[in-house]
């Protein structure tokens, strides 16, 4: 391996120790990104997705969630801000 990326990993590996439980879990779900990202581009431009269950595996959104989340969306609508 190139001595650049041998550094780059080892930055890379430094910097982890640094991260917060809360950014490390961001950072995982960056990497889970890229990497789709980099299979989308090797798979083509076209690839049809039609199963979004993977998209929330990692999430617990629960009934009370998503009725918060629709009032809050909802609250102001058809307010004129002034």
């Amino acid at each position: 391996m190139p001595t650049a990326i041998v550094r780059e990993r080892q930055e890379i590996e430094e910097m982890l120790d640094s991260l917060s439980e809360e950014n490390l879990n961001e950072l995982l779900n960056f990497l889970h990104y890229l990497l789709f990202k980099q299979n989308q581009i090797a798979a083509g431009p076209y690839q049809v997705v039609d199963q979004f269950e993977g998209l929330w595996a990692d999430y617990d959104i629960s009934e009370a969630d998503i009725a918060a989340a629709r009032q809050e969306l909802w609250a102001n609508f058809g307010h004129k801000n002034v």
